[in-house]
């Protein structure tokens, strides 16, 4: 790839998913929500509406994520609302559930009904700005307002996935026509009411610490002691004829729906916090340690285990097409993760932008929608979909990163690319359909640069939004140089011949290396390599520079040979200390006393 040869700094990596083929699914990223969501969004023909907690249903184009004007309910929100029959079915901390049609946003009933004008009730509305909720006092109507024994203190609500509305309150079952919202039987069986779910003959309610059950008449059938659940529900598998808790003893038990009887237990050493979702003859169990179990429903016996990194919490959600299933899993990390719920594969891990609460999934499972804790609703590809996995946010990065990711569709993916400022690069997938790719931007611009992650699947469908591109989080990574290091001899002598040594951070020879010395300038020099000293004395500056790299440097001391000089100067040394020696000597001669002539003929 080629980039204009610029000093490299900060890189801001915007992962934008565009291509030229045939549309594959509406996205868009972080559409902020007036409160903080409540439970899973509900996607419709036309749009996604998300409950939340200031009591609103909000509404979002489905092709542009364009938010609508809310339906305003008669209370705030604090538990998650339930999708059935087209409607967002809603509890209101005040003791109301609402039905809202989720095409039209209008209320198909309520419960307690609000006849008329009710004394003591005020309509919450939207103000005309928009900016606040307007709340007015009816007019006094004797025998419209509801009576204090028929308001709910709601505290779950479970549907049997066709008809029915259970509510559950701390000492009763209520059930409701979904359509009608007509008061099919009102039960005082519960002491302290929680968390419930339901099929077409069953529904299931924790009470205390004890798994209670219940015909479709409201009537005990069992009770069985569980212990206490965390922010999961007991689920109900009328294929197998089994309902599963997880409770916080970290003990999955799988109960006959009609005796009570435990078929089997599987415990995990972390805290079953995401509830049980069952896909075809698998259940699906998340903990807080980040582990993502498949359990044969029959058996109990581990298929699969996947580690998705973050804690697995809250609700799940399947997707399938054909003998193909997905299950996506919202993680602490925080992320939503895409499960082949057969094999154990990990298939992508979308990025989020803080922890997420339930997704949603398209009747066609093309693609999803979640909400996150800082008030953002993001609807995403499940199929095809492209994701990277590293570098993350805020990290730094050199000019040679290692980009990994995932790429994954139904039936496939044809091709994967990494497109960086308009340079396209094809991407080898892993049998688990991984790739780990370095693109070489040692020559980036200063400042943002796109990078494209582009899965295509194989009846040409590729990840795009209505208007061509599809914005997925920005990661904001600073580009760093990376450091080299330069070995040479510190003196030489004219002429003599240098061997220099430059390597990367690991140990390896760098090549593409620009070298200046001695007023002479090198391009394309290969680790070692050699250069001649100059032929006169003195310090000379060697600069070794390469994209992507710190430049090194350093000085380099020439010097002639000075051992011939130092022999003649040690010679002439030798010279004049013998002669000095001689004269010495031969003063002191010249200085001594005569001996008288006869002492010397003595001697003699």
């Amino acid at each position: 790839m080629s980039f204009s040869n610029r000093p490299l700094a900060v890189l801001l990596f915007s992962l934008i998913l565009i291509s030229s083929f045939s549309f594959a699914g509406l996205r868009w990223p972080g559409v902020r929500l007036p409160g903080e969501p409540v439970g899973a969004p509900m996607i419709t023909t036309t749009g996604v509406l998300v409950a939340t907690q200031d009591g609103r249903i909000q509404s979002m184009d489905s092709a542009h994520g364009t938010v609508l004007a809310p339906y305003m309910l008669q209370g705030n929100v604090s538990v998650a609302p339930l999708a059935l029959g087209g409607s967002l079915i809603a509890a209101t901390d005040n003791g109301y559930i609402e039905a809202v049609d989720g095409d039209r946003m209008s209320r198909k009933w309520i419960y307690p009904p609000l006849a008329g004008s009710s004394a003591g009730r005020s309509v919450r509305t939207i103000s005309p700005t928009g900016a606040g909720v307007i709340e007015t006092n009816l007019a006094v109507s004797g025998g419209d307002v509801p009576n204090a024994s028929e308001m709910l203190d709601i505290r779950a609500l479970a549907g049997d996935g066709q008809t029915r509305v259970y509510a559950i309150d701390q000492t009763r079952l209520v059930a409701l026509d979904a359509q009608t919202g007509r008061v099919q039987f009102i039960k005082p069986v519960l002491e302290d009411g929680g968390a419930a779910g339901a099929d077409a003959r069953h529904v299931f309610v924790m009470d205390g610490g004890q798994l209670k059950a219940f015909n479709t008449a409201g009537e005990p059938l069992w009770a069985l002691q569980t212990g206490p659940l965390f922010k999961t529900r007991p689920v109900a598998d009328a294929a197998h004829g089994l309902v599963f808790v997880a409770s916080t003893n970290g003990q999955i038990q799988a109960i006959d729906e009609n005796s009570g009887q435990v078929n089997w237990t599987y415990s995990v050493n972390g805290w079953p916090m995401a509830t049980p979702l069952v896909v075809g003859d698998r259940v699906l169990i998340g903990t807080d340690d980040g582990r993502l179990r498949g359990l044969d429903t029959r058996s109990g016996e581990v298929d699969w285990t996947v580690q998705l990194g973050g804690a697995v919490w809250g609700e799940m959600a399947g997707a399938e097409r054909g003998i193909e299933h997905v299950v996506l899993a919202p993680t602490q990390e925080p992320s939503l993760a895409a499960v082949d719920a057969d094999l154990g594969l990990l298939r992508w891990q979308y990025q989020l932008s803080d922890w997420p609460g339930a997704p949603a999934v398209s009747s066609h499972s093309d693609y999803a929608a979640i909400a996150t804790r800082d008030r953002k609703l993001s609807m995403l590809d499940v199929s095809p979909m492209c994701t990277i996995d590293s570098p993350r946010n805020n990290e730094l990065i050199g000019a040679y990163p290692q980009i990994r990711g995932r790429a994954w569709a139904w039936g496939g993916v044809e091709r994967v690319a990494l497109s960086v400022a308009g340079n396209t690069l094809d991407i080898a997938l892993g049998g688990d359909g991984r790739f780990n790719s370095s693109p070489d931007l040692s020559d980036a611009r200063e400042g943002s640069l796109a990078i494209q992650c582009l899965a295509i699947s194989g009846d040409h469908q590729t990840e795009q939004d209505a208007g061509g591109a599809k914005s997925t989080p920005t990661l904001s990574l600073q580009l760093q140089k990376a450091d080299m290091s330069l070995t040479v001899v510190d003196t030489a002598r004219p002429g003599e011949t240098l061997r220099v040594f430059v390597r990367n951070a690991d140990g390896f020879d760098l090549d593409g290396l620009t070298v200046d010395f001695a007023g002479k300038h090198l391009e394309g020099q290969a680790s070692p390599f050699e250069l001649a000293a100059p032929g006169s004395d003195g310090p000379y500056a060697l600069s070794v520079s390469r994209r992507g790299f710190n430049s090194a440097g350093t000085n380099v001391q020439v010097q002639s040979d000075q051992r011939p000089l130092l022999m003649v100067v040690f010679v002439l040394l030798l010279v004049v200390l013998g002669g000095a020696y001689m004269m010495f000597f031969r003063r002191k001669e010249l200085h001594a006393p005569s001996m008288p002539a006869q002492e010397r003929v003595g001697k003699k």
